[in-house]
């Protein structure tokens, strides 16, 4: 029986590029750098320990437990000071999210043509790996809710001892 070659398919353009890979991309546009820039100075000026004064969290203020992203720039501020330890007791996952979020806000501060040339490099990256960085987001806030239903039941504290 003799091969049949099989027409090859083309490429989607971008208008049907599916939701996960526009959902990823978004996250290198300038203004993503920006914010990611802004993040990593806060954690830079705040101190390690937070501002007792400052409280955003509605669900901690009202139910005494943390948001999925309660304690996560308190993480970054002992992150960036070396303390391993109590960064991951303010949010567990912010030792492997905010290097990348701290990484993207360097970018932003890069020249414009060194910055697109990164961009293109992390595009094809997060074009291959866009199902594991949707499964990381997914995973950041799952288990913030469960540490929230912790905390609320009283089985664990936050931040954690």
């Amino acid at each position: 029986m003799a091969d049949v070659a099989l027409p090859s398919l083309p490429a989607l353009p971008d208008s049907e590029a599916t939701p996960t890979k526009r959902g990823l991309a978004s996250l290198l546009s300038d203004g993503w750098l920006r914010a990611c820039a802004l993040f990593t100075l806060v954690t830079l000026l705040m101190p390690a320990e937070g501002v007792s004064w400052l409280d955003f969290c509605p669900a901690m203020r009202f139910t005494g437990a943390p948001c999925p992203g309660c304690g996560i720039t308190r993480c970054g501020a002992n992150l960036l000071r070396g303390d391993l330890d109590r960064a991951f007791r303010y949010h567990p996952l912010g030792i492997l999210v905010l290097p990348a979020v701290n990484g993207l806000g360097v970018l932003a501060l890069l020249p414009r043509l060194r910055r697109e040339r990164i961009r293109r490099v992390l595009a094809r990256w997060l074009s291959a790996w866009g199902r594991l960085g949707l499964a990381v987001v997914v995973g950041f806030f799952l288990l913030g809710w469960l540490r929230w239903l912790l905390v609320f039941l009283g089985w664990i504290s936050f931040p954690m001892q």
